[in-house]
Formats: structure tokens, C-alpha cells, sequence
């Protein structure tokens, strides 16, 4: 048999968490974390700024195109009352995979001046079932001028 390393990793992640009791119940956890490019944390209405960010998936579960979306907003908490920025389809995460990104994103023309977030969210709409699903949001600060 031709095992690679990935695929003795899982085996024997999945071998010690049957030993020690912990359950093998396969489920996904997704994480993002992420910052503005240099230069890009202090912007203009209407500029594009540079994301970077890192997508995880902690669980032992394989996640095919996990959405992202970006929005501004006032605060560090994802609401009605956010910029809607856009979406893309992630790449493919396996269990226990990380995955750099990077996208460029467009700031509305008709904010004021002013401290805002850009939130970065994986798995906006629920899609992907989680062991945690309180993880999916990282809020990078930028000042519009």
C-alpha cells in the first residue's frame, strides 16, 4: 500500500483519539484570521484594500469551498447594519488543513469618514456543520479619511 504522510497523519489522529476516548465523530471547525497589507489600514471611501488572511479547518472533517465574505463595519460584530463588501468561494480545506488567501476588496463610496472593521467571515451562511461555529469572524481595523 502507498500511504503519504497526510494520510498517515489522519490515521494516526484518528487512532489516538479512539484510544483516549475522545470522539471520532467527524466534524468540521472552520477559523479565519486575517490583516490589511501595509499601507492599506488607513483608506479612502471607494479605494480597494489588500486582505490577507489564513482559513483553518481544526476538526476531522474535509470542507469543499468554504464561503468567505467581507463587509465594513462600525464595530467588531457582524449585523444589519454592515457594509455587505463581497463573497468568494474559499479553497477545499481538509481535516486539520490551512489554506493562505489573499483578496482585494472594494470600500463603498458613501461612508463618512471615520474608525471602522473590516470583518472577515468564513462559513457566513451556516453551511458547514461545527463543533464551534463562534470562531468564524475576524474584525482587522481601518480608519476611512
Amino acid at each position: 500500500m502507498n500511504y503519504t504522510l497526510k494520510n498517515i497523519y489522519k490515521i494516526l489522529t484518528i487512532v489516538t483519539l479512539a484510544l483516549f476516548g475522545f470522539t471520532t465523530q467527524a466534524q468540521a471547525d472552520l477559523t479565519i484570521n486575517g490583516y490589511l497589507e501595509s499601507g492599506d489600514e488607513v483608506a479612502n471611501a471607494g479605494d480597494r484594500v489588500s486582505l490577507e488572511y489564513v482559513m483553518r479547518n481544526l476538526g476531522n472533517y474535509d470542507v469543499e469551498d468554504p464561503v468567505v465574505s467581507f463587509y465594513l463595519s462600525e464595530d467588531p460584530i457582524v449585523g444589519g447594519n454592515d457594509y455587505f463588501l463581497e463573497s468568494e468561494d474559499g479553497s477545499d480545506l481538509e481535516a486539520y488543513e490551512v489554506e493562505d488567501e489573499s483578496e482585494q476588496v472594494p470600500l463603498p463610496y458613501n461612508i463618512p469618514r471615520g474608525q471602522y472593521y473590516v470583518l472577515l467571515v468564513i462559513d457566513p451562511y451556516d453551511y458547514v456543520s461545527e463543533r464551534n461555529e463562534g470562531n468564524n469572524v475576524e474584525a482587522v481595523p481601518i480608519t476611512i479619511q
